[in-house]
């Protein structure tokens, strides 16, 4: 039997549905939390991608509630950071979109989580196979 990774996703915005629809291509994967400040944006994509996720407007909520393998980060970039080093002090793992935050400073608070974490980091960077960034 294999095992079935428990994602939740916070930031219903436009690159979320990016994630979204990776995740449904995985056998393994079910979303079981969406969540957006925006109660409406977490209902649109829990309506077109995961009809059996429960929905949070809150954050800290969402991570005290579900039992979590990986939380992916599609929000604001001045957001990451705290949220990101709260989901790793829960040993969660993090799929963070890029940037990975705002400063020096909150990448060694990042850092220095992930150390003291049993979850593990990963910042998504998918442009990178695009022709223009190739070039460059």
């Amino acid at each position: 039997m294999k095992k079935i990774f428990k994602v939740a996703l916070v930031g219903c915005g436009t690159i979320s549905y990016v994630h979204l629809t990776s995740l449904l291509h995985l056998e393994n994967v079910k979303i079981v939390a969406l969540c957006d400040k925006d109660f409406k944006k977490a209902l649109a994509a829990q309506n077109e991608y995961a009809k059996d996720a429960k929905i949070y407007t809150d954050y800290s909520e969402m991570l005290g509630t579900e039992e979590l393998d990986a939380v992916h980060i599609c929000t604001p970039h001045y957001l990451h950071a705290k949220m990101t080093v709260e989901a790793l002090k829960r040993g969660v793992n993090v799929f963070l979109e890029k940037p990975m935050c705002i400063n020096n400073e909150e990448i060694e608070r990042i850092i220095s989580a992930e150390k003291e974490s049993k979850g593990k980091i990963c910042v998504c960077f998918q442009n990178r196979f695009n022709p223009a960034t190739i070039y460059a």
